[in-house]
This record gives structure tokens, C-alpha cells and sequence, in this order.
């Protein structure tokens, strides 16, 4: 992660998205930029994502309004379980505005997913439902938390 960082200081148009697990990020922008990142960090250790989006970084703050309004939905009350957005790695109580706010920083910050974990940790959370492909975020909680009491459902 350090060498990631690192790197992109001199590459404005990419950015680190996501920080999945100690030791796994995504970058994401510009082609030619994430490419010379990726040479200059070493091939062995990148590979390209499946789709051609890029999320989690400060250019779609261009489209608050938009992001803002395509997320903003009815909600339902669930009494007793706390929903956390990877943008603060805190929970809240969700409402259509909340949720459409939480989903606007999402969108326009780095998600680090170890820091949202680490703070459910301390909230108090031990038991993580997967609902991602391939038990990824499992993986990456085991990662995480390592020998701390955890249960992973998936």
C-alpha cells in the first residue's frame, strides 16, 4: 500500500479506490496513468479488473446532484441492526437522506474496507454475513482481524 501511495503522488488522474485487505488495494483513472503506476510497482503484483467503471475517487463529485438524486429511496426502519458506509467506516441510522448521502461518499472516497471492519470490530460486531462473489470479503476480514474473535456466514 505504501508503494501504491507512494507512486500515485506524481499521477493526478489515478487514485487508490479501494483498500481491500492489508496488502491488496485497487487504483483506478486514467489508463496510462494506472499503467505507469503499475510499472513502477511491479507488474507481478497487478491485474486488471473486469469492468471499465471507476468509483470511489473525487471526480464524480462533477455529479453530486445526479449521484445524490439516482440514490435517493424510500427506507425502512430495521430496529437493532447498524449499517456502516465504507466513506466514514462508522455507521448511521439510514433515511433517504442518509443513505443517499452515504452512497454519494462512498462514491467520491476511498473505500477501506480494513478501517470500516476494524471500527465494527470495536462497536462490537463479531459476526459478518458475505453476500459478495467468491468469499471474498471473508478472505479479506480473516485478513483483517486475524485472531480476534470473528464468526464469517457466507
Amino acid at each position: 500500500e505504501d508503494a501504491v501511495r507512494k507512486s500515485l503522488e506524481s499521477e493526478p488522474l489515478a487514485h487508490l479506490i479501494i483498500i481491500n485487505a492489508p496488502g491488496n488495494v485497487v487504483i483506478g483513472g486514467d489508463k496510462s496513468a494506472c499503467q505507469r503506476v503499475i510499472d513502477e510497482i511491479g507488474r507481478h503484483q497487478a491485474y486488471p479488473l473486469d469492468y471499465n467503471i471507476v468509483n470511489h475517487c473525487p471526480e464524480i463529485a462533477a455529479y453530486t446532484d445526479e449521484w445524490r438524486k439516482l440514490h435517493s429511496r424510500a427506507t425502512t426502519d430495521v430496529p437493532h441492526v447498524r449499517f456502516y458506509s465504507s466513506a466514514t467506516c462508522s455507521h448511521y441510522h439510514p433515511t433517504t437522506e442518509t443513505s443517499a448521502q452515504a452512497i454519494l461518499d462512498m462514491a467520491t472516497h476511498v473505500l477501506d474496507f480494513p478501517a470500516m471492519i476494524e471500527n465494527a470490530y470495536n462497536d462490537g460486531v463479531r459476526i459478518f454475513l458475505e453476500h459478495g462473489p467468491r468469499s471474498q470479503c471473508s478472505q479479506w476480514i480473516d485478513q483483517i482481524l486475524k485472531d480476534k474473535e470473528h464468526l464469517l456466514l457466507d
